[in-house]
């Protein structure tokens, strides 16, 4: 009985795991500088890596600007120093593979400075998820 009870339970634990996604987000520092942060998942191999790019929302033909690249990038957070203040950015993260690839992106975010919330009487920052089959993502 006590034997059934655990591996009932346990049953219950491996199906009741969320589904989530990596979950970039990107929040402007007070310094200017962007603090981007996402999630490594249980599903994650145990050597992932990443890299991190970003494009200017005001020009989407322009390459991406490689943030991270030359070596594995293993911690799941970046600051980007050199953004500038009166711009629109799309970040996006790939696992990192040694080379660039177009695809698959694990996620991507976007900010702009001196949006105002109805919630929050201040200038505030925009920071939303662009989920992995938006309009900004390539048709497949």
């Amino acid at each position: 009985m006590i034997g059934f009870s655990l591996v009932f339970s346990l049953a219950a634990a491996v199906t009741g795991v969320e589904k989530l996604e990596r979950g970039l987000v990107a929040i402007e520092r007070e310094d200017g500088s962007v603090f981007l942060s996402w999630r490594l998942l249980e599903s994650d191999a145990d050597g992932i890596a990443f890299e991190v790019s970003r494009r200017c929302l005001e020009d989407l033909l322009e390459p991406a600007t490689v943030l991270i690249a030359g070596q594995p990038y293993r911690p799941t957070n970046f600051v980007d120093k050199t953004a500038e203040k009166d711009k629109k950015y799309l970040y996006e993260l790939r696992e990192y593979s040694g080379k660039w690839k177009p695809e698959p992106y694990m996620g991507r975010a976007c900010w702009e400075i001196g949006i105002t919330s109805a919630f929050i009487n201040a200038p505030t920052l925009l920071c939303r998820q662009i989920r992995f089959k938006s309009l900004l993502s390539p048709s497949p």
